[in-house]
C-alpha cells in the first residue's frame, strides 16, 4: 500500500516514470545458518527480497502501460555475485540477482520497452548499519540486556566502519546513472574487486570443486 501511494504521488509529480530505483536492504546478525533465528530470516527476507518485489509489481505494469523506454534499476550488492557465509543478507541479494536476471527476459518476452538493470555497489557511506532502528516490534526477538548492548555494539561498529571506509553515495548515484546512460545490465562500483570475487566463484563453479576459499 506504501508503493502504491508513492507510485501516485511520482506520477501526479512527473507525469510518468522512466527510471525505477528499486532500493531495500537491511542486514542481521551473522550466524550459521542453522542458528539464524526465525524472526532474523523474515525481517532480512521481507525488506530486500519483497521490498524489491513489490517496487516491480506496483511500477512495471504502469511503466508498460506507459509504452516509453525506460529502466528498472534493481538495487543488490557485489554480495549478489560472490560467494560467502550464509547471511540472511548474502542469500537474498543472491535471489534478487536471479530475479533481476529474470526481470530482464520477462521485460523481452513481453515486448517492452523496458529494460532491467542491476546496481552491485560495495560498501557505501550510509546509515545501512543503522536499519534495524526501522525494524517492526513483531519482527523483533526478545534480547536481554547483555544481548541487546552486544547488537548495539554490532550496529554501531558496522555504521562506524562505512562511514570510513564507504563510498559516498553521491559517487554511487553518478556511478548508476552514467550505467544506465551506457545501457549497462551489470552495474559494479568497484568492479576489479567485484569481478575477483565473481571470477572466483565462477571457478569454483566450473571445475566442480565447491566454493574456493
Amino acid at each position: 500500500a506504501q508503493l502504491e501511494a508513492l507510485a501516485d504521488k511520482a506520477y501526479e509529480a512527473f507525469g510518468a516514470v522512466h527510471v525505477l530505483c528499486n532500493n531495500a536492504g537491511v542486514t542481521s546478525r551473522s550466524g550459521h545458518v542453522w542458528e539464524t533465528e526465525d524472526l532474523d530470516w523474515s525481517w532480512v527476507i521481507s525488506v530486500n527480497f519483497y521490498g524489491v518485489l513489490y517496487g516491480l509489481q506496483v511500477f512495471v505494469p504502469r511503466m508498460i502501460a506507459g509504452g516509453e523506454e525506460g529502466v528498472i534499476m534493481n538495487t543488490c550488492s557485489f554480495v549478489g555475485l560472490s560467494t560467502g557465509t550464509s547471511s540472511p543478507y548474502g542469500i537474498t541479494k543472491h535471489a534478487l540477482t536471479r530475479m533481476t536476471e529474470g526481470l530482464h527476459y520477462d521485460l523481452k518476452e513481453a515486448d517492452t520497452k523496458l529494460r532491467a538493470a542491476l546496481l552491485l555497489p560495495g560498501a557505501v557511506a550510509s546509515d545501512f548499519g543503522l536499519a534495524e532502528r526501522n525494524r517492526p516490534a513483531e519482527l523483533m526477538p526478545e534480547r536481554d540486556a547483555e544481548a541487546e548492548q552486544e547488537a548495539a555494539g554490532r550496529r554501531e561498529r558496522i555504521h562506524n566502519w562505512l562511514q570510513e571506509n564507504g563510498m559516498p553515495a553521491q559517487v554511487v548515484a553518478k556511478a548508476a546513472l552514467d550505467a544506465i546512460k551506457e545501457g549497462r545490465f551489470y552495474i559494479m562500483t568497484e568492479p576489479e574487486d567485484t569481478k575477483a570475487r565473481l571470477r572466483k566463484r565462477m571457478e569454483g563453479i566450473l571445475e566442480e570443486t565447491g566454493p574456493l576459499d
